[in-house]
């Protein structure tokens, strides 16, 4: 028998599904946000959302804490229970400053292309303790922050490349990129 909570790759229909905010912490959902951070570091993620671990859930977690502000280079947490837990996250804003750089998905394993995301964005969100958070995000933990909350959304990130939907900047995906992917995704519903 399966273990529900493992890593569901596309084209699952629980990736496509709008998820549910989290009202209440239970110990079943605490239990989970423990899980979720196992899949995402057995698997070597920078980010995983919930419906990535079979629940459609308002979560994300990522051992990414922060970003070094000179350098730029995301900041990891050293164990696994000081990882960063997102839960029911809002973008407030984001900067007209797009930046494009290369993305992958744990659900669509060996897959990436350049997305152009914002450079900053300004969010409010809940920790596990639902303390409530408001922050400006940047560079690489903007881009997992927006990346992560796609997928709370149902949007995964070939979705901009393939022109289904956009996200207010342009993509720069030619046609053969695009049909890279699109047979990419075929392959995957084949599967």
């Amino acid at each position: 028998m399966q273990e529900k909570h493992r890593l569901i790759f596309y084209p699952d229909t629980i990736l496509r599904k709008k998820t549910e905010d989290i009202t209440d912490l239970t110990p079943s959902i605490l239990r989970f946000i423990d899980k979720m951070k196992e899949v995402c570091a057995q698997t070597k993620g920078l980010g995983i959302a919930a419906p990535q671990v079979n629940e459609s859930l308002s979560i994300f977690v990522t051992p990414i804490t922060g970003t070094n502000i000179k350098t730029k280079d995301p900041i990891y947490a050293k164990d696994l229970k000081d990882w960063t837990v997102i839960i029911n996250p809002r973008i407030l804003s984001f900067s007209k400053e797009a930046v494009g750089y290369e993305e992958g998905c744990l659900s669509l394993p060996k897959l990436f292309s350049t997305v152009f995301r914002p450079k900053t964005i300004e969010v409010s969100f809940l920790d596990s303790q639902l303390k409530v958070h408001k922050k400006v995000l940047s560079h690489w933990f903007a881009r997992l922050f927006l990346h992560e909350y796609d997928h709370l959304q149902g949007i995964l990130f070939t979705d901009y490349l393939i022109g289904k939907i956009s996200n207010g900047f342009e993509q720069t995906a030619d046609f053969e990129e695009k049909l890279r992917l699109s047979e990419a995704l075929q392959n995957f519903e084949a599967l």
